[in-house]
């Protein structure tokens, strides 16, 4: 949601379920742009479901193996289904554990990352 500024709010955490969002799936897609100087490292796709009527990329925080990411994108692919993109730093392999947590909530089961497929 855009607030007045026309900048993505964060949402009232009240408004999120009280469950964990169960996360389906985790990728990771490398960065072949070597002229990107930030988040070089590639990113983060994860695909979730939350019956939440409203998810903004604030709300979201991603644990990567024990290392806190934020959300940069979010979208709703109807169904209660979400995607999440986060930039990363650094490569990461397949295999590492991903979860992730709406607002203050309860963090969602791990899944294990997977190289996407080009």
């Amino acid at each position: 949601m855009l607030d007045g500024f026309g900048q993505e709010g964060a949402i009232d955490p009240r408004q999120f379920p009280a469950a964990a969002p169960e996360l389906c799936s985790a990728e990771f897609q490398a960065s072949g742009d070597l002229r990107i100087a930030l988040h070089r490292g590639g990113s983060l796709v994860c695909y979730f479901r939350s019956p939440a009527e409203a998810i903004g990329a604030p709300d979201v925080t991603i644990d990567v193996g024990g290392a806190l990411a934020p959300s940069h994108t979010i979208g709703s692919l109807g169904e209660n289904v979400w995607q999440s993109n986060t930039l990363l730093m650094e490569p990461i392999a397949a295999g590492t554990p991903v979860r992730l947590r709406l607002g203050e909530g309860e963090w969602s089961r791990f899944q294990v990352v997977s190289q996407a497929h080009k």
